[in-house]
């Protein structure tokens, strides 16, 4: 823990020293290509600068922290054994942690004998961090702006996810529009608000680019613009999606009905269950689920999950994943769909992959 931290407070030092390059930066968090396996999805990479354990990160294309775990020290011997071994995938040559240490050890100018860790404080925050994850609702429940004033900046249905197929009640209900009030952060974007357990105060949104990927550098700018890195999706700064489900505002009574819940990776995903006649469904809002998320889960009173991710790497992935973390607990149903993603099926073919229920 202690080199962790000594990491951590100088961790653009750190990153600048491996030679990792991001697209994006914020106050929290760093995003960009994961450079351990040498990916080329802008996005795919998060290094989070705070926390409850600093320099924690995750890779969610091929997920190589599985391998190296999800601390700073995990990162830096990903990147030591890309560059000694080319490691690329689970199996390859790894760099040992031992030499991970002393590597880091040389970086900072500190001797290892001379790091001292308190075990004892380490074990309470330990401790604490589990009460915490029980008992500490989500840092942004009940704040936000009302649901009401949320509707009135936005120009309901988006007239993209309308051309996409999507319904119009389904828009409207979801409040998915385009913003009245331009912001720089979601120009040329569609905003998906996200709302807190009670429906009430919008707690962050996410924001899809109005345009489709350029064939030339792979991201997401205007026809005829320069080539820029728009991602495909982004969110707000405020959202806390570790510790949400989207629609659970609305699914978890019927989850409790049902006691099924089915788990999508996104919400066109999940408009395309509802509009098939589905209530009881909730988007991850990416290909993770956290300790937080099944908590609701369990809060909700869900005894079997339905796997409805899409059939891509990362969903397939993301299934194997979810079904180890999930399945001591929950009757796992992992029904199969080739071809398009979930959300660009017609309601017909999403009804029978569900087989007519949940």
């Amino acid at each position: 823990m202690m080199l962790s931290l000594m990491l951590c407070q100088k961790l653009p030092l750190l990153l600048n020293e491996l030679g990792v390059q991001f697209s994006q930066e914020t106050q929290c968090r760093y995003a960009g290509c994961c450079p351990i396996h040498e990916g080329d999805n802008s996005t795919a990479l998060t290094i989070y600068k705070g926390g409850q354990v600093p320099g924690k990160w995750v890779c969610r294309t091929r997920h190589c922290e599985e391998t190296f775990k999800r601390t700073i020290l995990g990162f830096v011997r990903g990147m030591l054994s890309r560059r000694k071994f080319g490691w690329s995938k689970a199996g390859d040559n790894t760099v040992s942690f031992p030499e991970t240490v002393r590597w880091c050890c040389s970086f900072l100018g500190q001797e290892l004998a001379n790091l001292k860790v308190d075990l004892v404080a380490l074990e309470k925050r330990g401790f604490a961090d589990s009460v915490e994850l029980l008992v500490e609702p989500p840092k942004n429940a009940g704040q936000g702006m009302p649901r009401n004033e949320v509707r009135k900046r936005l120009e309901i249905p988006a007239p993209y996810f309308l051309g996409r197929g999507y319904s119009p009640q389904v828009l409207d209900r979801f409040d998915v529009g385009t913003c009245l009030t331009r912001g720089k952060a979601m120009s040329n974007r569609v905003v998906v608000p996200v709302y807190d357990t009670d429906h009430q105060y919008c707690v962050g949104v996410l924001g899809r680019s109005i345009f489709e990927k350029c064939e030339t550098c792979g991201y997401y700018h205007g026809p005829g613009s320069p080539c820029e890195p728009v991602r495909k999706w982004v969110n707000s700064e405020e959202l806390s999606r570790d510790s949400l489900l989207y629609n659970y505002w609305s699914a978890k009574a019927h989850i409790f009905e049902t006691g099924t819940a089915i788990l999508v990776e996104g919400a066109p995903d999940l408009w395309r269950v509802v509009e098939s006649g589905y209530e009881n469904v909730v988007a991850l809002m990416g290909t993770d689920m956290t300790d937080r998320q099944q908590i609701l889960l369990e809060c909700a009173g869900c005894l079997s999950v339905t796997l409805l991710l899409n059939e891509d790497e990362a969903g397939r992935m993301a299934k194997e994943r979810i079904r180890k973390k999930l399945g001591k607990t929950y009757c796992i149903r992992q029904p199969h769909f080739d071809g398009k993603d979930l959300g660009e099926k017609p309601v017909d073919e999403v009804r029978k992959i569900l087989g007519g229920d949940a």
